[in-house]
């Protein structure tokens, strides 16, 4: 018999999700497994996602949190907001989140934080989709291209692009480290995430806080393997403007490594 029940808090970023959101699903797992607990962030949505929410905290209220932002600020903001709610509760040990709020998968989840557990030093488990890697094994459009070399952040542009969009879970410790501060970017929040904590720990010492698994796929979002050539120039220039507002932000204050 499996005793592994670590107390488990998932944020969902909700934005207008009343017909999408997998209602009975959610409480079906919140219901059969104990050590989960939801916090759903809703947005600033227009539609009724307020009430499918409350639907759910009605069935298992004690297990699930809604917050209902007054400014509509994106989902990593919503997430990150959750995150830290999740922080300062006692009992929880555990957080994370899935790379699409309407498609998850709790069995690859449970999976990620057997590992999180059971690896010493470990902090952050990323979550990736076998079938995925061909999306940007092959990308050659080339403005973005130009910017993986030229960038300052290069080598992290590789990284970011091999992380993107995965599935995440950690411990809390890490919340302050990765969390407290806003992100810079709505689109390139992992790449943040990535360049924080290689800010705090340096690269060589990375590996010690990092675990990446390959998880098999139960439900796909298809993507388009090859981006555009405007959808390119689009994400280049959303990532040059990133890059500058991070050099700055570093250069106005340099985290001190510990």
């Amino acid at each position: 018999m499996n005793n592994f029940n670590m107390k488990t808090g998932i944020v969902f970023s909700c934005f207008n999700i009343e017909h999408t959101l997998d209602v009975q699903k959610l409480i079906q797992v919140l219901s059969e497994q104990e050590h989960y607990y939801f916090c759903f962030v809703n947005d600033c949505s227009t539609d009724n996602t307020n009430q499918v929410l409350s639907s759910i905290k009605q069935k298992i209220p004690h297990r699930t949190f809604i917050i209902n932002l007054e400014k509509k600020s994106g989902r990593p903001e919503a997430l990150r907001t959750g995150i830290v709610y999740f922080e300062k509760l006692r009992y929880i040990n555990y957080i994370g989140f899935f790379k699409n709020d309407l498609y998850f998968d709790f069995k690859a989840l449970k999976s990620m934080t057997k590992s999180l557990h059971f690896s010493e030093n470990t902090s952050i488990v990323f979550g990736l989709e076998e079938k995925s890697k061909y999306v940007h094994t092959k990308e050659r459009n080339l403005p973005f291209e130009f910017f993986k070399k030229k960038c300052p952040f290069g080598k992290d542009i590789s990284e970011f692009l091999k992380l993107k969009d995965s599935t995440m879970v950690f411990s809390k410790s890490i919340v302050p480290i990765l969390f407290d501060s806003p992100f810079v970017s709505k689109h390139f929040f992992y790449l943040e995430i990535l360049l924080r904590l290689k800010l705090l720990f340096g690269e060589k010492n990375l590996n010690k806080f990092i675990l990446i698994k390959n998880l098999k796929l139960i439900q796909v979002q298809q993507n388009k393997p090859y981006l555009s050539f405007y959808q390119g120039m689009h994400s280049s220039f959303l990532l040059l403007r990133f890059c500058i507002n991070y050099l700055s932000l570093i250069h106005i204050s340099e985290p001190t490594r510990p």
